[in-house]
């Protein structure tokens, strides 16, 4: 029986769901073949058929990209399902690589993820350039909790240069669309018309030479090898004469004689269809995926090219350790992948790129080296780079501005209310091209390390100065026992903890370096409501060991700080052992409510309260009372930030936004700005942990904050607006009379490691 031949009868588009795993991307994929064959416009694919593979039905997610094939009223679809798991990436960027426009899956009960986030970037730096997202198991989320989670992805979409208040989001529910349900069916078709609306067919180059990239190499038997994937450019028809361009060699000639689109034979198939050729004079171990399929003549392989990177910062995923000679990276040329070689050189940044060994780095000149025979790739086509991180790296290789991340492999600890989970550290490189951090001055020069005695550890000599014997330091301190622990990943960096709470964390030779995620989203509120380097006023409720005035007296040359510190002994213990930069910030030893009370007014432009009792923020630091003299303390467009610690339901937090709120109002006008950073993990209520609180009586610049905190190794959430109205709603202002202490940790939240 001969097959149906194919016939174009509409413009076609080839589409795909990625997503982090387990958000259903599979599921709405069979949903959306269901709801279409009901139509009569395609045939139904079950889930089993998608991940039909032995390990894929062992494990129970995606592993390999599956197609699908189907049509709307005015369109023709190739659909490739993606894998999610941040193992298998590489079949990720295969397929994303096909793509004109991608639907992003996300959990209406989970919010965006990790492979999420970096599925976002991968497509925006491939090319991707139209995103629909569907927020897939809305059938059992909260409505309220699922609005959070779309003002989240339109954050996370916005923070990666997509227009994130205009790209269409539809909840859908794939399960029960599966199932027949008509309110999930009806949501099905939202989706399909969401895309036919907001994906435009994009130009083809049909009249450029013929260009395929093999995603699939199979073998019929008796007829010879198949090759499959995307028409980049070009049209191909059978008769027509090729060269297969590969890694092992010298190029291959051969001839099409057989075409087809999911099992539909061809006359022709132009850029933009997803067929599979059937070569003839091509053996199957002579062709491999990333294999370049073109007209004769039309292209040339290379082992080098140049380009300029970008290496992202640790703070926002990127590396933590410097990329030296020798570093091999895997690099991703449309479905290809194949090991780099890097050799540093000393090449000048900039200039045109060429076809040469090198990819000059700003701050740090580095030179890159495939050592894979490689096609040259076609603008606007460009390398990934990934390591072994979870986070991805693209670029480029011709032009000029781009950017090529280099991914590092974060580290994670959990500390307590004090101190959120630290961000990877950075490396020198990725810290000069830091997205709010100014080159850093040289590190003050110390003495040369003195021969260190047996005694105690509170006798110990020096412990700053890098060593493998570096010791912990232990005293005895007004409000309980202070440890200070070395890092052994970072020369000169401690962990400061009290009674066991970890409570600041220092990098002596970089203070510019925030460990801890609160700590930088407090970073982040001071350099959005006051870009550029100028110096401020600043006043520190609480000091620990001073990472906050260490940082701004690294990022702010000239800034004025006071710093007020109940324990006299643990501030007489950090002065000792970890010396402070100079100017020395002013450091009073009094009681933070006590200390604002007094403080002139309109003396500061930033005011940071970061004090707890162990785990919990002080009850006489919670009141309308206390915020009305921090606020007094404030000149008019200042900044006062505080770090709280809750879980749900947020009584403290809503409380302490009412009180703040409240405060305002009697002193600004128009009652003030506020905002509120948190992981969404916190603020959906699945753990307890930190909330970044930003107060101003000017408009707080929420875009850019919003920016800065989604760029992060773990992005936060800014509610602000109608959602903080949300979060606030029912809350009433706390006096000194009724005020109480922020809730303490669940025992074992938190730990050092």
């Amino acid at each position: 029986m001969s097959k149906q031949a194919y016939v174009r009868t509409k413009p076609h588009l080839n589409i795909g769901t990625m997503g982090h795993v387990d958000h259903g991307k599979t599921t709405l994929t069979a949903a959306l073949t269901k709801v279409l064959a009901d139509r009569g416009t395609g045939t139904f694919v079950p889930f089993d058929r998608i991940d039909r593979a032995p390990e894929e039905a062992a494990r129970g997610i995606t592993i390999s990209i599956a197609h699908v094939e189907y049509e709307t009223a005015g369109r023709h679809y190739a659909h490739v399902d993606m894998p999610g798991h941040a193992d298998y990436v590489k079949n990720m960027i295969t397929g994303a690589a096909q793509l004109d426009g991608a639907i992003l899956v996300v959990s209406a009960l989970d919010g965006v993820m990790p492979q999420t986030a970096e599925h976002v970037l991968l497509a925006r730096q491939i090319g991707v350039r139209y995103i629909v997202v569907a927020l897939n198991k809305a059938d059992a989320g909260d409505p309220e909790l699922t609005d959070l989670v779309e003002l989240e992805v339109r954050e996370l979409l916005g923070a990666h240069g997509f227009p994130g208040d205009e790209v269409p989001v539809v909840r859908v529910s794939g399960l029960r669309a599966l199932e027949g349900d008509p309110r999930w069916t009806a949501a099905i078709g939202e989706l399909l018309d969401a895309v036919d609306a907001y994906v435009p067919v994009p130009v083809r180059y049909t009249d450029a030479p013929f260009l395929l990239s093999v995603e699939n190499v199979l073998t019929i038997t008796g007829r010879g090898t198949v090759v499959t994937g995307a028409v980049e450019r070009g049209t191909v028809a059978p008769g027509h004469r090729v060269e297969l361009h590969s890694a092992a060699g010298e190029p291959l000639t051969g001839v099409v004689t057989g075409l087809e689109t999911f099992g539909k034979p061809m006359d022709s198939a132009q850029a933009g269809d997803n067929v599979a050729l059937l070569l003839r004079g091509v053996q199957r171990g002579q062709v491999r995926r990333g294999d370049v399929v073109a007209a004769p003549g039309s292209v040339s392989p290379h082992r080098r090219f140049t380009a300029r990177v970008y290496i992202v910062p640790a703070a926002e995923g990127g590396r933590h350790t410097p990329v030296t000679s020798g570093y091999r990276p895997q690099f991703y040329i449309r479905t290809a992948d194949v090991v780099g070689d890097i050799d540093l050189g000393e090449v000048p940044t900039g200039g045109p790129c060429r076809l040469q060994d090198t990819i000059p780095v700003p701050g740090r000149p580095r030179r890159w080296r495939t050592p894979a025979r490689a096609a040259r790739p076609a603008p606007p086509t460009g390398p990934a780079v990934r390591a072994a991180g979870p986070v991805p790296a693209t670029g480029g290789p011709c032009r000029l501005q781009d950017t090529i991340p280099v991914p590092g492999r974060p580290r994670r600890w959990r500390t307590p209310a004090r101190a959120a989970r630290p961000a990877p550290p950075t490396s020198p490189a990725a810290r000069a091209a830091g997205p709010c951090r100014p080159p850093a001055p040289a590190p003050t020069a110390y003495p040369p390390r003195r021969p260190r005695d047996n005694g105690p550890m509170d006798h110990h000599e020096d412990p700053g100065r890098p060593g493998p014997d570096t010791a912990p330091v232990m005293r005895e301190t007004d409000f309980g026992t202070a440890r200070l622990l070395p890092d052994i990943d970072r020369d000169r960096a401690w962990l400061l903890t009290v009674d066991g709470a970890p409570q600041s964390y220092v990098d002596l030779d970089d203070p510019a370096h925030l460990e801890f995620e609160y700590v930088r989203r407090i970073a982040y509120a001071v350099d959005a409501a006051f870009p550029g380097a100028e110096p401020l006023d600043a006043v520190h409720l609480g000091g620990g060991a001073m990472t906050l005035p260490r940082w701004l007296a690294r990022t702010r040359p000239g800034v004025r700080q006071q710093v007020v510190e109940a324990d006299g002994r643990l501030a007489a213990l950090v002065a000792e052992v970890l010396p402070l930069p100079e100017p020395a910030p002013a450091v009073h030893t009094a009681d933070a409510r006590a200390w604002t009370a007094a403080a002139g007014s309109g003396t500061a432009d930033l005011v940071v309260a970061d004090v707890f009792g162990g785990s919990t923020v002080p009850a006489a630091l919670t009141s309308v009372e206390f915020v009305r003299d921090a606020l007094r303390v404030l000149r008019p467009g200042g900044l006062y930030v505080a770090n709280l610690a809750d879980a749900a339901p947020f009584a403290f937090l809503r409380s302490q936004l009412a009180t703040v709120r409240a405060a305002l109002a009697e002193s600004a006008p128009d009652g003030g700005d506020v905002c509120v950073l948190a992981e969404p993990a916190v603020l959906r209520g699945r753990r307890y942990g930190n909330a970044v609180l930003a107060a101003s009586r000017r408009p707080l610049p929420v875009a850019e904050l919003t920016r800065l905190c989604a760029a992060d190794a773990f992005p936060a959430r800014v509610v602000h607006g109608p959602g903080l109205t949300r979060l606030t709603a029912g809350a009433a202002p706390v006096t000194d009379v009724c005020a109480r202490p922020s809730p303490p940790p669940p025992e074992g939240a938190f730990t050092v490691g």
